[in-house]
């Protein structure tokens, strides 16, 4: 039989966080989405939301969940750390994926300007990787 652990309740106070998270691949490009049929893009969210929950947990879920339902504007910083450098559209459109399964699992109210505020950014690295970091923005809860 296995132990559940209890959820402490979420106070006003654990807004000050921020949710950092590894995700240890890159994801498509809009010039690779383009290619391919639309049944792809809906695996690819597919795998991504198992991913994320699994990589998450419950406890860091449990916060983007709690921000979403307050109606809380997040800021969701992204870097991409790949051998060779994205132009910038391309660069932007690797968060398209990620942002859309985040969508699914209610971890964020929506994808568009007025919930989240974005930044997209690249390193040059041989060890290929997406870094996320989300946390809600100060004082902005909007309706």
């Amino acid at each position: 039989m296995s132990q559940q652990t209890k959820l402490e309740p979420l106070k006003q106070d654990d807004l000050r966080y921020a949710v950092e998270f590894t995700v240890p691949r890159v994801f498509p490009t809009i010039n690779t989405l383009s290619r391919k049929h639309w049944g792809y893009r809906h695996n690819q969210i597919a795998l991504t939301q198992t991913e994320f929950t699994a990589i998450l947990g419950r406890n860091k879920m449990k916060y983007l969940r709690f921000w979403a339902e307050c109606n809380r504007r997040v800021e969701i910083r992204i870097t991409v750390y790949h051998r060779k450098a994205f132009d910038p559209d391309n660069l932007i459109s690797c968060a398209k994926i990620p942002l859309d399964s985040l969508k699914g699992l209610r971890c964020i109210v929506d994808d568009s300007d007025k919930w989240i505020t974005l930044h997209v950014r690249q390193e040059i690295s041989k060890d290929v990787r997406t870094v996320f970091r989300i946390r809600p923005e100060r004082d902005r809860v909007e309706r």
